[in-house]
């Protein structure tokens, strides 16, 4: 506003009001927890300079300074919370975003932002919650890039099925694909046995892997169809895109590694593994010794703790 302009009421004049500042801290105020739960943090694959960080029904923040600072980034985005937010490798300003809430709601599905998340643009609007979806579920191909698109033109999403927090009416499991970069959507036929799965794709090949409880899967058709490479219930799965031809899961009985892109898995059972139930693997890029790894309790139908 044009600080020369006449003012006729108060609400004229504006100033940032931040969740918590030094000034309320003094006063013995400790502001409000602000974004619920964290639901799904992620980092630009290219510098780690941008990042997003979902929340069950607290909206989207992003980052520009490598998780420093965190701002509000919901124009456009009607869903009240989000998850699953996935930079595209070949342009991390197009990036694809699961709209979600405590309870399924046509305003969540898949969002759109082209310019690194300033806005956004429903998809594809699907009645799910994603409430404490913590699964990476959307994955881009990197080596589908297209010039027309100025990014990856294929893209997959993975949707939720029937897990912990949600047993609603209308649970719909199933696999999506898109050719022009997450623009439009098709859910590919007879996929339910695909829905509720961790999404990784090889950066160089275009293979599709997708992990869930009836084991790992892979595609080198683009999803149109899968062979099973490793069988039992996978926890959880990772995939780093400096050695993209290893491949680390868990399940109930171990770590299990392919140094091969899945054709042979060797068990890593090391000391003082969790053996409730490992999940949440994640594989440093910089050093692939270094995991991270929850024993997750978290399951309120039987009264478990984390």
């Amino acid at each position: 506003m044009d600080n020369n302009a006449k003012r006729y009421f108060p609400t004229d004049i504006w100033k940032p009001m931040p969740m918590v500042d030094h000034e309320t801290l003094d006063m013995g105020l400790e502001g409000g927890e602000g974004t619920q739960w964290q639901l799904f943090i992620e980092f630009d694959p290219v510098e780690g300079k941008y990042a997003f960080m979902g929340t069950d029904v607290g909206g989207l923040y992003k980052s520009s300074d490598s998780g420093k600072t965190w701002t509000p980034a919901t124009i456009g985005l009607t869903a009240c919370g989000s998850t699953g937010t996935t930079f595209d490798p070949n342009n991390i300003n197009r990036v694809i975003n699961v709209g979600a809430n405590s309870y399924p709601h046509e305003q969540n599905g898949l969002y759109l932002s082209t310019d690194c998340g300033e806005t956004w643009k429903s998809v594809l609007p699907a009645a799910i919650a994603a409430y404490r979806d913590f699964r990476h579920q959307v994955a881009f191909d990197k080596s589908s890039y297209d010039e027309a698109i100025g990014g990856s033109a294929v893209v997959y999403w993975s949707r939720e099925g029937a897990h912990g927090y949600n047993k609603h009416s209308d649970i719909h499991p199933a696999l999506y694909r898109s050719f022009d970069g997450g623009e439009t959507w098709q859910e590919l036929p007879n996929s339910a046995q695909y829905g509720e799965s961790i999404l990784m794709v090889h950066p160089e090949n275009g293979t599709l892997y997708l992990a869930n409880e009836n084991g790992l899967f892979a595609s080198t058709d683009r999803a149109d169809s899968f062979t099973r490479i490793f069988d039992g219930a996978v926890t959880s799965f990772d995939m780093i895109y400096t050695r993209p031809d290893s491949l680390y899961l868990t399940c109930r009985d171990g770590l299990y590694i392919s140094d091969d892109a899945g054709k042979s898995f060797r068990r890593v059972r090391g000391e003082n593994f969790p053996d409730y139930l490992p999940n949440f693997l994640r594989v440093s890029p910089a050093n692939p010794d270094r995991m991270l790894l929850q024993d997750n309790r978290m399951d309120t139908s039987n009264g478990d703790q984390t």
